[in-house]
């Protein structure tokens, strides 16, 4: 008699067979994801042999798949004809009600255009369309035409697409035609006070060094200055005795809800910062979009910057607010690092402790805080299957520019790598190398990320797992008080410590903890944080995701504009303001980018009819 086995036990078995038929198929397979410039002659040697096997099996299976499809194609194809093409027609609109809204749209449109193909031009394409259109001719104008000219869908002529990307005219500074769409915007969707207040993001972006002449006889490409820097300028070459000359901008200063100004820079000083900074915000308010926080990184400029200002909390031994006096209400604004250039700064003074470029030599309690156990952890995971982590030889070995990616930081900084170190503290492998404040200080690292980074759920219904990337809906919220209790508390009695110490040299103590950057960046962070949202709470907002106060779709802009010309490169100045008129109108249909620096917003394409900005009809 069959045995009967319970639902459970059913469950269970599949799992098992799945992890066993893993486990089988992966003996004999090199599953590290070792960098091919760490690795030895022989295994680079048995690597390029299993990966020469592998091709040469993809490409059998290729070809034979292609013979196969080549003789189903002759031996089972139709042509259909104009009958046949009809019923079609009529049984693709009986299902029109299973579309989504934008298969719907997308659908209509072509019908439209294809029954007007004897003149195309009278096709009057919906705001949506365009929008999409606009995108995919951003994405690769190459493609685009391609779409076209083989019919597999009937689009707006580049053209007609020309008139929505040139709406305005390109320039440095204050872009006002932006500015007065944005108004516009808000005017229509906001309705509740608290939705009034936004968050101003602004960074440099290298570009390429190159002059242009553009259709009105401007020469694009030179630094801008205004009327009292020039001045400045044209005295201390006077002074010098040299002649002014123009030099090419290397950077461009960006400011952005929208991208409301773009600044052509050589090198920003904090004087020419604060003066564009005030002047972006005055342009903002005078239109009623109140900035309630300036977002940045960490760079010395921004830090000088931030020192220009007064300081609302007397008590604070650094600046995180002041009074905002383009306000008609004298409101605080609140000024915050970039929580994940934050993170990374901390994970790379970590990692220069006995590693990399033995910088700092951190102690805290008499107890060492070595990058050494990192490595170590890494290395003895590398033969084990099922790990407590995802640390790889790029979490381990940094290069220049691991150092800027986010994901590897977090990853370091994270539960599951405090996890693996407790689990590993008694093994001799690695005496000496983890201790409890080692294990301490990786945990308030990512608690900091977790109460500052939050999660794409506006309801909190949907992250169960951890508790501190939901919304903050209250004044009373625990993790105001995680914030600037434990996180901030533990960095200020290790910064403490090491001042305290006797018989060392101002370099030696800060060599002992995480550099002074760092510490006045996390003081300024969790303060203008918590200070930030304690606001718009107290406005009546509903509910705030952590994740707005970060400069994640400033990077996201800067990405773009990098490979919307085909090529992950520096774009010039003249593309840098061309390329921002032609983001405006298409914003609707755009999605963010899966891979890069950021992670973009989880959300589905929505159709969006209002009007798009045109460039008039000359008369």
């Amino acid at each position: 008699m069959d045995r009967i086995r319970c639902p459970k036990c059913d469950n269970a078995r599949e799992k098992f067979k799945k992890r066993k038929n893993r486990i089988t198929n992966a003996r004999g397979k090199d599953t590290r994801k070792i960098n091919n410039r760490f690795l030895p002659k022989s295994a680079l040697q048995a690597k390029t042999k299993s990966l020469s096997k592998d091709k040469n099996f993809l490409n059998k299976t290729v070809k034979y798949l292609k013979r196969r499809i080549r003789r189903l194609i002759e031996a089972e194809s139709v042509a259909l004809g104009c009958d046949t093409s009809k019923e079609l027609c009529s049984i693709l609109k009986k299902n029109v009600s299973n579309m989504s809204d934008l298969q719907k749209l997308v659908w209509g449109e072509q019908l439209k255009a294809i029954s007007r193909q004897h003149n195309p031009r009278s096709v009057r394409w919906s705001p949506m369309m365009i929008k999409i259109a606009l995108h995919i001719q951003m994405q690769s104008p190459s493609a685009y035409e391609y779409l076209r000219e083989s019919g597999i869908l009937k689009l707006p002529s580049q053209r007609r697409l020309f008139d929505f990307t040139h709406f305005t005219e390109a320039k440095n500074g204050i872009q006002d035609d932006i500015l007065n769409l944005l108004e516009e915007k808000i005017n229509k969707m906001v309705k509740e006070e608290h939705e009034k207040y936004f968050n101003l993001l602004f960074d440099e972006m290298t570009i390429h060094q190159s002059l242009v002449i553009s259709k009105n006889g401007e020469v694009v490409g030179f630094s801008c200055f205004n009327e009292i820097e020039n001045s400045v300028a044209q005295l201390e070459a006077h002074l010098q005795g040299q002649e002014m000359k123009k030099e090419k901008a290397k950077k461009v200063l960006v400011f952005m809800h929208e991208v409301v100004a773009i600044y052509p820079t050589v090198e920003l000083n904090a004087q020419q910062l604060y003066t564009r900074v005030w002047d972006v915000i005055y342009n903002l308010e005078t239109r009623d979009i109140r900035v309630l926080s300036l977002i940045f990184d960490g760079a010395s400029c921004n830090k000088k910057f931030k020192m220009m200002h007064v300081k609302l909390d007397s008590s604070s031994d650094f600046v995180y607010s002041t009074k905002n006096v383009a306000s008609p209400e004298n409101r605080p604004l609140f000024f915050i690092v970039d929580p994940p250039h934050l993170i990374k700064t901390i994970r790379n003074c970590f990692s220069n402790s006995n590693g990399h470029k033995h910088t700092r030599d951190m102690l805290k309690n008499n107890e060492k805080m070595s990058w050494e156990a990192v490595e170590k952890l890494h290395s003895v995971s590398i033969s084990e299957k099922y790990k407590f982590h995802k640390l790889t030889q790029a979490h381990a070995r940094l290069t220049p520019f691991s150092r800027m990616n986010v994901n590897l930081a977090t990853q370091t900084m994270s539960a599951s790598v405090a996890r693996a170190l407790l689990y590993y503290m008694s093994d001799i492998r690695f005496h000496g190398l983890i201790n409890p404040e080692l294990i301490n200080f990786i945990e308030k690292v990512n608690l900091l990320f977790d109460c500052l980074n939050g999660s794409n759920d506006p309801d909190g219904k949907r992250n169960k797992t951890n508790k501190y990337l939901q919304p903050y809906s209250s004044h009373q919220d625990e993790r105001f008080k995680i914030l600037k209790t434990d996180v901030l508390r533990f960095f200020q009695d290790w910064h403490k410590e090491c001042n305290e110490e006797i018989g060392l040299s101002k370099e030696a103590k800060e060599r002992r903890t995480v550099s002074e950057q760092s510490y006045s960046s996390l003081h300024i962070t969790i303060q203008g944080f918590c200070g930030a949202v304690n606001f718009l709470l107290a406005k009546g907002a509903p509910s705030i995701d952590a994740k707005k106060f970060n400069q994640d779709k400033l990077e996201q802009y800067f990405g773009l504009m990098r490979m919307a010309g085909g090529a992950s490169n520096n774009p010039t100045l003249h593309e840098v303001r061309r390329k921002t008129l032609a983001f405006v109108p298409q914003k609707a249909a755009a999605l963010p980018k899966k891979k890069g620096n950021t992670l973009g917003e989880r959300r589905q394409l929505e159709v969006n009819q209002d009007a798009l900005p045109c460039r008039p009809r000359k008369k």
